[in-house]
């Protein structure tokens, strides 16, 4: 897979809870890497491609809330997925604590 990324990948692991915008349900998963304008999650079950997730974490002690779109699925292994999710809306403090973090890593 060649590399098409606008913003720069960080290996930041935090937990992550998301929720498909369509239901009620949350499930946890954990973070292989993010940037500003997304994250790749590891978690037990494939996530839709093309759905919208709300997504909350916690980074320098705030939580964050983003919308997200599934980009890619792929299985990993026998029970562990990877999922690319692209920020579609967050606000701008957001951002910048994210920003901020990736920076001093």
């Amino acid at each position: 897979m060649s590399e098409k990324r606008r913003f720069q990948r960080y290996n930041i692991t935090v937990s992550v809870s998301y929720m498909n915008t369509d239901d009620t349900k949350t499930t946890d998963a954990q973070s292989k890497n993010i940037s500003s304008s997304g994250i790749c999650l590891s978690s037990i079950q494939p996530m839709k491609l093309k759905s919208t997730v709300k997504l909350t974490f916690s980074m320098e002690s705030q939580t964050i809330h983003v919308l997200g779109r599934v980009i890619w699925s792929e299985q990993v292994l026998p029970r562990l997925f990877d999922n690319g999710i692209e920020f579609l809306s967050m606000s701008e403090e957001h951002l910048k604590v994210i920003e901020k973090y990736i920076k001093t890593q």
